[in-house]
Parts: C-alpha cells; sequence; structure tokens
C-alpha cells in the first residue's frame, strides 16, 4: 500500500509540474494573442460605438490583464520560483489584481448580455438604455465595486501559508471563507446566472417580436436566426461555466473541509486538482476570441478580416518606404 500510495503522490506530483511549467505556457501564448486581437478588432470604428462591443472590449482586456498577471506566477511554481509564495507584498499585489480583473471579465460579460436584452426589445424606452454613455457608466461602476468588494484580498492574503494548496493564502480560517465565498458566489456563480437568465430573456424577446412582425414572411429564417443567438449565448456561457465553476467548488471544499499537511497524500492530491482548475479558469479568459470569431457571425469575422488587411498594407508600406 505504501509502494502503491508513493508511486501515486510521484505521479500527482509529475502532472501538476507539467500544468505548472509547460502548459501554463501555451495558455498565456493563446491567450494574450487572443485578447490582443479581441481588443483589436471591437476597437475599430464599424464596432467601437457598439455598447456591447465595449463591454467585450472591457471584458477581454480584464482578461488580458489576468493572464499577465497571474499565468507567468502558475509557471514559476512549477520550478518552485513563484515569488509570491515567499514575499508577502508579491502575494497581496497578485492576489488583489487577479481578483479585480477576474471580476471585471465575467461581469462586463453580464452587463454585454444585459444590453443584448435592452436593445433586442420593441420596447423604445428600454432600448434607450442601451448607449455607449450607459455603458461607460457601468464599466467604471464595476471597476469600482470590483475593487471596493476585493480590498480586504490585500489585508487577507500572506505569503508563507502552511496546510493551504498554496503558499499565498489567507491568514485565518475567517478570511480564506470570507473570500472563497465572494469569489465562488458573487465573482463566478451569481453573473454566470445572470448570463443564463438574460440569455432566455433575449431568445424570448427575438422570438415574440420576429413571430409578431415576420413569421408570414420568412420563418425558416426567423427559426435560423433564433438558433444562432441561441449558439451564441449559450455556447459563450456553458464554456465559461465549465471551466470556471470547479475552481470555485474547489475552493469551497479546501475551506471547508482542509486540513492536511503539507507532504501528505490528500495535500498532494488537492495541490494537482487546485492546479487542473486554476487552469481551467485560465483557459476561460483567453478563449473569448477564439468563441467570436467561430460564433461571432459575419459582423465580427469581417472586422478581423478587415484588421489584417490593414495591418498587412501598413507593413507592406512600411517596408516598401
Amino acid at each position: 500500500m505504501s509502494s502503491s500510495n508513493d508511486t501515486t503522490i510521484l505521479l500527482l506530483n509529475n502532472f501538476t509540474r507539467i500544468l505548472d511549467r509547460y502548459f501554463s505556457i501555451l495558455i498565456l501564448i493563446f491567450g494574450v494573442i487572443g485578447n490582443i486581437l479581441n481588443i483589436l478588432v471591437l476597437s475599430q470604428r464599424s464596432l467601437r460605438s457598439n455598447p456591447c462591443a465595449l463591454f467585450f472590449n472591457m471584458s477581454s482586456i480584464a482578461g488580458l490583464v489576468t493572464i499577465l498577471i497571474g499565468i507567468p506566477s502558475r509557471i514559476m511554481a512549477g520550478w518552485s520560483a513563484d515569488p509570491s509564495g515567499f514575499i508577502t507584498w508579491f502575494c497581496k499585489f497578485r492576489s488583489f489584481m487577479l481578483y479585480v480583473s477576474r471580476t471585471n471579465f465575467l461581469w462586463c460579460t453580464v452587463f454585454a448580455t444585459i444590453d443584448r436584452w435592452l436593445s433586442s426589445g420593441s420596447d423604445v424606452r428600454r432600448r434607450r438604455i442601451s448607449s455607449l454613455k450607459n455603458a461607460r457608466r457601468c464599466i467604471i461602476l464595476i471597476f469600482c465595486i470590483s475593487i471596493c468588494m476585493n480590498l480586504f484580498v490585500i489585508y487577507c492574503y500572506d505569503a508563507n501559508q502552511t496546510r493551504t494548496v498554496e503558499k499565498c493564502h489567507g491568514q485565518t480560517k475567517i478570511c480564506r471563507l470570507s473570500i472563497d465565498l465572494i469569489y465562488s458566489v458573487i465573482i463566478i456563480l451569481l453573473p454566470l446566472s445572470l448570463m443564463v437568465v438574460f440569455g432566455l430573456l433575449i431568445c424570448w424577446t427575438i422570438h415574440q417580436r420576429r413571430n409578431r412582425i415576420q413569421s408570414v414572411l420568412n420563418p425558416q429564417a426567423n427559426t435560423r436566426v433564433s438558433r444562432q443567438i441561441l449558439i451564441m449565448l449559450f455556447g459563450q456561457v456553458t464554456i465559461l461555466f465549465c471551466l470556471t465553476t470547479p475552481h470555485a467548488m474547489q475552493k469551497l471544499y479546501i475551506t471547508f473541509d482542509y486540513n492536511a499537511t503539507d507532504d501528505s497524500f490528500e495535500a498532494i492530491l488537492q495541490k494537482f486538482i487546485y492546479s487542473l482548475v486554476i487552469t481551467l479558469t485560465f483557459i476561460s479568459n483567453g478563449l473569448p476570441f477564439y468563441i467570436y470569431t467561430l460564433t461571432g457571425g459575419q459582423v465580427f469575422r469581417h472586422a478581423l478580416v478587415r484588421l489584417v488587411k490593414s495591418t498587412l498594407e501598413l507593413t507592406s508600406t512600411l517596408n516598401s518606404s
């Protein structure tokens, strides 16, 4: 039994190092490239006047910050050289920035979904709420609330913690419980639930509106449009749900039922699970561009093509000069 446990522990340690050292590098590459392309595409003249595109743009910026702040430490953790594990100020700074950027990432997506619902209705007063001015106000509000909500992370988090999956963690049980509950409920589960609710409302609104106006003219087109919108909305929400909720659940578990010594089998197993679920979370921060490209229809893809063409023309002009 002891030999079997030793072999299992060795395998778990190896898998954890592979996730942290090598797979994190892949996430860093495709995440940075994807979010930068997203920002460039959504900043084009044809899209930047759209409130929904502005929310997606801000979400991409938050996703880029999350990857740049979080992934390098994961790579260094694979080599047992993560500075947040033993430098207190860096632990506090990194944790605070991660929580703030993740909050902005998901809540900007929530407000993008709400904006879609507002603009899809037939009520003129409701459609007027969907505006660039209100979108900017919401983004500032999200940013301010996320900072205030996560300020206690600076107080609670500290380096060199024991009996935790990470050396950089909450100092006390109350700190860990508070942080993990806020992360799981307010930062993850609540925004995902709102995305589902407003996604359903969008589909219902469009279905009712097109049934009243165009059903006699082209019912098959109406069905295709509704199906496409349903795929776009729930494809994105499903991916976010699948990739982020495991981290929330694991954080709650280690807060309520975790007291293992650092070298025990349970500790090694939980560190592997933590590396796995945190990797999935970072993947969710790098996927929006690829989701929009696949499901965003002609508007997004045409904007991407224009970006590529303008970049090639600029490169050709610089080379010729």
